[in-house]
């Protein structure tokens, strides 16, 4: 085979494992954030003003949850429609909920110290239920306060992001702990880590506090969120930085990320005041 032509099928490889994208879609979120204009925004009822996280289910129900009890709503994704409330019981647990995350039948939430709550996915269209759970000590929390939880399907792994580190060895790093759903135990590799200088580029303070992380359906990378320093940030499985951008308008505290098999990337605010919301950016 000659040289050019084997440099061709290199490069077609490259292409389909997905380690570079096609142009269009390498700038896909990039454009969505340097515009900034979200298409939709919902306002969600009284028992969800302190929304925390977002997840998609493979049926098309975005999930959401309440910050400081066990309570969990399921919402139409075209719509902001609210179509189910549910909560863990018997006994409705009051803990630190600061994520959720779908992986195929099950939810999952996570406190700020690790705690994972399981639970089996509400049956379609069912409005109200409640849902047994079994609590899961993932020991993280010891190193950092959680505040993100989301999925990686290829590797069956829930992703644990840190909001703040809590030992000398996170500092100046933004840990996503991988804990395997089927073993239920820290995965290997057990963490990604990411510099905060590489996801601050351009932002004022120079931080980044993880409130919410999410697998892109598209491209397989990951979007994570930080309310308090109003940013978001992409990076790619290994930990890169492919783009970090402020989020503009109206975001009080944003606690939440997901993003549809369209490309729509959906944003969760607690209600500071007001009620709590969720943004839609169509990152197509």
């Amino acid at each position: 085979m000659a040289a050019g032509s084997r440099r061709a099928v290199v490069l077609a490889g490259v292409l389909v494992a997905g380690l570079l994208r096609p142009p269009g879609q390498q700038a896909r979120i990039a454009g969505c954030f340097e515009r900034g204009s979200p298409s939709a925004r919902w306002s969600l009822p009284a028992l969800y003003r302190e929304v925390s996280g977002l997840t998609l289910s493979e049926d098309g129900r975005l999930f959401l949850h309440n910050d400081e009890s066990g309570v969990i709503g399921a919402i139409d994704p075209a719509t902001g429609r609210v179509v189910g409330n549910y909560r863990l019981g018997p006994a409705l647990p009051v803990a630190d909920f600061e994520g959720i995350a779908a992986a195929g039948n099950r939810l999952y939430l996570v406190t700020s110290r690790g705690a994972l709550y399981e639970t089996a996915m509400p049956a379609r269209g069912s409005a109200t239920g409640t849902l047994p759970f079994t609590v899961i000590q993932t020991g993280v929390g010891r190193l950092c306060e959680i505040e993100g939880l989301g999925y990686e399907p290829s590797d069956q792994v829930l992703l644990l992001a840190c909001k703040g580190p809590r030992v000398k060895s996170l500092k100046g790093v933004v840990a996503i702990f991988r804990w395997s759903a089927g073993k239920k135990a820290l995965a290997e590799p057990d963490r990604i880590q990411v510099r905060v200088d590489d996801l601050a580029k351009g932002q004022k303070g120079r931080a980044f506090s993880a409130t919410g992380i999410e697998r892109d359906p598209i491209s397989g990378h990951y979007l994570m969120v930080a309310g308090p320093d109003r940013a978001i940030a992409e990076i790619d499985r290994s930990g890169r930085v492919l783009g970090a951008w402020p989020l503009r308008g109206k975001h009080s505290q944003a606690e939440g990320i997901a993003v549809t098999p369209a490309g729509d990337v959906l944003v969760s605010d607690e209600g500071v005041p007001g009620p709590g919301t969720v943004t839609v950016y169509a990152c197509r």
